[in-house]
């Protein structure tokens, strides 16, 4: 069995709907960069992500699970947690995702990648819920981009 490479870099621009997921005529540009890790089998990666946008910034820590594993085309699923600095309160605020996508690679290391992510945001840290109160805003992400496995 060949190895394979198990630290990506995966650069994903694309769009987001923010203060609500069903509006989609509001769509801001996005960018999200992230190092992506995975063992020497299986369709299990961990991702660390940090993602700007033109409401705030976010940082994530995820799991995703590519099916397929060894196929070029592999669908995925991903969840993920994380911190964001929102507009117009930029206090810091816990945040959390859910994703599908595809990736295709065309190498060994190297892949293309679409995502659809819906995120939602925890009210402030003020208050008796020291926030984890589900906030009223939340963001759809449409991302397409390339990664590549270099280690």
């Amino acid at each position: 069995m060949e190895s394979r490479g198990h630290v990506a870099l995966v650069f994903t621009p694309g769009v987001s709907s923010f203060p609500r997921y069903t509006r989609f005529d509001d769509t801001k540009a996005d960018l999200q960069l992230a190092l992506e890790f995975r063992g020497n089998d299986g369709g299990i990666r961990f991702r660390l992500a940090g993602e700007y946008t033109s409401f705030g910034k976010i940082g994530e820590l995820s799991f995703k699970y590519d099916f397929f594993d060894g196929f070029f085309f592999r669908p995925f699923l991903g969840v993920g947690v994380g911190v964001a600095s929102i507009n117009p309160d930029a206090a810091i605020r816990a945040a959390g995702s859910a994703s599908a996508g595809i990736d295709l690679y065309l190498g060994r290391d190297f892949f293309l990648t679409g995502e659809v992510k819906q995120r939602l945001f925890m009210e402030g840290t003020d208050g008796s819920a020291h926030g984890l109160v589900t906030s009223e805003r939340k963001q759809t992400s449409f991302l397409a981009g390339m990664g590549f496995y270099f280690f």
